[in-house]
């Protein structure tokens, strides 16, 4: 009798085998949508790391800037030798939001960044948009410069499309 129910004991039953795959089901849809979400946190990383690359730009400019007399002002100041040794002039002692080619240096003349798509929209301001973003329009920074002398340009990152 004792070996027929060691026998019997061997395998689990129908039960424990559906109730063990229902509970692996219920783990699986919770944990599902946390290891999709890393591709929208690898975005939003790249986007904010891409800001502080631009703050850091245009840091590094505006104080190659100090180093020049009257490359502070307001309209065309002192020019500088820049990124690639070109000779261009600054705004408000800062990178405008759009290159101007003989006349001033752009915020993108002073970064270099892969993954990003950069336009000029406006005068005043450079997108750089995370590529391969759902919805680039509203996965990336935004620099506008500025329009008061000492005054740090904006940067602003949209993370709502990564």
């Amino acid at each position: 009798m004792s070996q027929a129910k060691a026998t019997r004991r061997r395998g689990f039953t129908t039960i424990e085998l559906v109730m063990t795959i229902v509970m692996l089901g219920v783990l699986a849809a919770i944990g599902l949508p946390k290891f999709l979400n890393f591709g929208r946190d690898a975005r939003v990383a790249a986007v904010e790391s891409a800001k502080g690359a631009i703050v850091s730009a245009a840091n590094i400019a505006m104080i190659k800037c100090q180093t020049v007399p009257n490359c502070y002002r307001s309209s065309r100041g002192a020019g500088l030798t820049g990124p690639n040794g070109e000779f261009n002039h600054m705004h408000n002692g800062f990178p405008t939001g759009r290159t101007r080619p003989n006349n001033y240096f752009g915020i993108k003349d002073w970064v270099q960044m892969e993954g990003f798509t950069i336009t000029e929209p406006y005068f005043t301001q450079t997108e750089f948009s995370k590529d391969g973003a759902p919805d680039p329009a509203n996965c990336k920074v935004t620099y506008v410069e500025t329009q008061i002398i000492g005054v740090f340009p904006r940067v602003v990152s949209t993370i709502d499309g990564c």
